[in-house]
């Protein structure tokens, strides 16, 4: 991703009525475009992040990583795996979302191979029973 400076941020969106609002942007308050491409398109997009006017510039950085630390806790819990894996995870995919899906899918297999241990051992004590 590269930043990507504005002189002037404006933008414009639809309401839910469809009318067009326009949003003016102090410079000063203005957070950095980034641009990305997706690995699955050669087309470039530019996200703006819409930052409240009481977080001070500096403080932004700081509020991200809260963020994403929180939300890999609260995956941590959901999921049962450490904080430490999720990350391992996040350093292989391109985004959060796409991380959340691995994750699923991790559980998902992880239950599926309990499941099977637990019949295995539950055959085996069976059979010794038998004797």
């Amino acid at each position: 991703m590269s930043p990507v400076h504005p002189q002037n941020a404006s933008s414009s969106s639809k309401a839910p009525g469809g009318q067009a609002i326009k949003e003016e942007e102090n410079t000063e308050r203005a957070v950095s475009l980034f641009t990305c491409s997706s690995p699955e398109s050669d087309v470039e997009t530019v996200q703006v992040v819409h930052v409240d006017h009481q977080i001070h510039t500096q403080d932004i950085a700081r509020f991200a990583h809260f963020g994403y630390n929180e939300h890999v806790k609260q995956l941590a819990k959901s999921s049962g795996f450490q904080t430490t894996l999720i990350n391992n995870v996040y350093k292989h995919v391109s985004s959060f979302k796409q991380m959340e899906k691995v994750i699923k899918a991790m559980r998902t297999a992880a239950l599926e191979c309990a499941k099977e241990e637990i019949e295995e051992e539950l055959d085996a004590e069976d059979l010794y029973a038998g004797e």
